[in-house]
């Protein structure tokens, strides 16, 4: 079987070089990249080394979105299965990719997704929390560095694989998270599990993610101690399309955390009245998404 690989980027030249090094690298080689450039200067004597592998497929999008990105991506892709990956990521077992790949020849499985380790912390742990096992919400706490094999039924975009045409059929990414909006995997995997059963989660497909502070489709917030307004958006927008009422106070919390609990803020009364304006501001624009409904593929 052959796998499509999936990959937005805007402004990594260098983290994405290595990232498809690292591909290159793998013991399975049936594959093709769809690069999706959102960089507004591109680097001509990278873009063309890029253009002259056969089997890259480098796409120059002027949209802005990390949404809009993986549904090109989606729709120019070629093979049945699809694996979403960020542009900057370590790849360190050569047989990553077949691992995938060998899953999906069993027609019975629909997805599967490996652990995202992050660079500065790459211990690996056996345990889970026990609110991550509730069936609603228990991946609000399931450990993104786990090492034993499971299901569930959210995973990271930045490690996701998918079967093309079932991606397809539910419209792909939900374009109203803009620019790579917080919960845009969340959403996806939410309409994907419901449709089609929870992902495998296996820890023989971790990678490793560098998380990069400059470039990247979410970086968009020209101020680091604060969190941008479209990742508010998208965290209420999340909730109201997605969410039961009932479960509404445990994401809440997610939320509060995720936007709150950062060291900058603890530590200066007008960032907590800045965040608290810009959850406010992210509550109206999420119910404006919401009226307007879903925005999936541009076709």
């Amino acid at each position: 079987m052959k796998i499509s690989i999936i990959i937005p980027t805007i402004n990594r030249y260098e983290d994405l070089q290595n990232t498809v090094n690292d591909l290159f690298n793998q013991s399975l080689q049936d594959f093709e990249i769809l690069i999706i450039d959102q960089t507004d200067t591109i680097n001509e004597s990278v873009v063309s080394e890029l253009k002259s592998k056969t089997n890259i497929n480098y796409i120059l999008s002027t949209n802005k979105s990390a949404s809009a990105a993986r549904n090109i991506g989606l729709l120019k892709s070629k093979y049945e299965i699809v694996l979403f990956l960020d542009d900057d990521v370590i790849i360190e077992d050569k047989d990553f990719l077949k691992t995938y790949v060998t899953y999906f020849e069993d027609d019975s499985i629909n997805g599967v997704i490996g652990p995202i380790i992050d660079v500065n912390n790459q211990t690996t742990t056996n345990t889970r929390h026990k609110r991550s096992f509730n069936k609603d919400w228990g991946w609000l706490f399931f450990p993104r560095n786990y090492d034993q094999k499971c299901e569930m039924n959210v995973g990271g975009s930045g490690n996701l694989c998918v079967r093309r045409s079932l991606a397809i059929s539910i419209g792909g990414m939900d374009e109203n998270f803009v620019k790579g909006a917080h919960r845009e995997e969340g959403d996806f995997c939410y309409r994907y599990t419901e449709k089609f059963g929870w992902f495998i989660y296996d820890p023989k497909c971790a990678l490793i993610h560098i998380g990069r502070k400059t470039g990247g489709v979410r970086s968009w917030s020209k101020n680091i101690k604060t969190k941008a307004q479209h990742h508010f958006d998208g965290s209420f927008y999340f909730i109201f399309n997605n969410v039961k009422v009932k479960h509404y106070p445990i994401h809440l919390f997610a939320a509060l955390h995720f936007f709150f609990y950062r060291k900058e803020i603890i530590k200066r009364p007008d960032l907590v009245i800045i965040t608290f304006f810009k959850l406010i501001k992210g509550i109206i624009n999420a119910l404006v998404l919401l009226k307007k409904g879903p925005k999936h593929f541009n076709v």
